[in-house]
């Protein structure tokens, strides 16, 4: 058996290794918080060498499956949002340098945020509704201090965002905005940005305290269109005399 060969038996058999764990967690025989067998177990279960198992771990690892720890089993836990974001960083990071890329990203981006407004307008409760007041209270007394503001204005969206009540949607979208956060991607022009930010939260909120999600929706839309981050500008697009405007012009 020649090299290629070996490689593509070793890659078949750990693969085998990992195809057999995902399926005993998807039909319940294992869950989170569950520890695995030991490696030399594992390698008498599947019938492969320990080295096959080793890999199979680590692949389980990178994909949130299990918990690598040293000196124990490893430990199935649940994937998150989170997790996932993290391993799509670097590939995103690099996807956000091509123009191609910056329109579908913005494109998602826009139809999270609005639905998430539409949402929020048809179902959100009134403790909701006064959670949501106080957040905008803290945006609009934070206006001209930068890091209050950027905190105050992430938290107003995470509290629309809570109101899904849908844990994958508020896990994604807080993954996201944490992510554009520590990248430097959110935008803070100076107090002139800030209270149009405000401005648009306050029609934001209105709306969905209102019960008109149609309202809500266009709001977003408007409120995102006015405060697109850095990456969401077109090729040419420059942040000038607090709008966004074309180097040509």
């Amino acid at each position: 058996m020649n090299d290629t060969q070996t490689q593509s038996s070793n890659r078949s058999l750990y693969h085998d290794v990992v195809d057999g764990i995902q399926a005993m967690i998807q039909r319940g025989e294992l869950e989170p918080g569950d520890l695995l067998m030991s490696e030399r177990d594992l390698s008498d279960h599947f019938g492969v060498g320990r080295p096959s198992v080793r890999q199979a771990l680590f692949v389980l690892d990178r994909m949130k499956l299990i918990e690598i720890r040293n000196g124990g089993r490893a430990q199935v836990r649940m994937p998150t949002a989170e997790g996932l974001f993290e391993e799509l960083a670097k590939p995103i990071r690099y996807m956000m340098n091509q123009p191609e890329w910056v329109a579908q990203f913005e494109g998602v981006r826009f139809f999270m945020e609005t639905g998430l407004a539409r949402h929020a307008a048809e179902f959100a409760t009134p403790e909701q509704i006064e959670q949501l007041s106080k957040v905008l209270t803290r945006n609009g007394a934070a206006i001209g201090q930068p890091k209050e503001f950027q905190d105050s204005d992430l938290a107003f969206h995470i509290c629309i965002s809570e109101m899904s009540g849908n844990p994958v949607l508020l896990n994604m979208y807080t993954a996201s905005r944490d992510w554009m956060t520590r990248e430097g991607l959110y935008l803070n022009i100076d107090e002139v940005h800030d209270r149009k930010a405000h401005i648009a939260h306050t029609k934001v909120f209105a709306a969905i305290a209102d019960n008109d999600p149609d309202r809500a929706e266009a709001a977003m839309r408007t409120h995102l269109k006015e405060a697109r981050d850095p990456w969401a500008l077109a090729p040419g697009e420059t942040h000038n005399n607090n709008k966004i405007e074309s180097e040509e012009n």
